[in-house]
């Protein structure tokens, strides 16, 4: 099956899509990390801020 037939973009509800797209793309199950790292603090957005465009 491919992107397409999802119709992701329809405006459609997409939770029952999203939930088994391991059934249609090729995936492989990742250990955790034995020494976790933490993400590096970002620039903090605001909600509606469209990064000055």
């Amino acid at each position: 099956m491919s992107t397409e037939q999802f119709s992701l973009f329809s405006g459609e509800p997409q939770h029952y899509q999203f939930c088994r797209m391991d059934a249609f793309y090729p995936v492989r199950r990742l250990s955790s990390a034995a020494k976790p790292q933490p993400f590096p603090v970002g620039q903090t957005l605001t909600v509606g801020s469209r990064g000055g465009v």
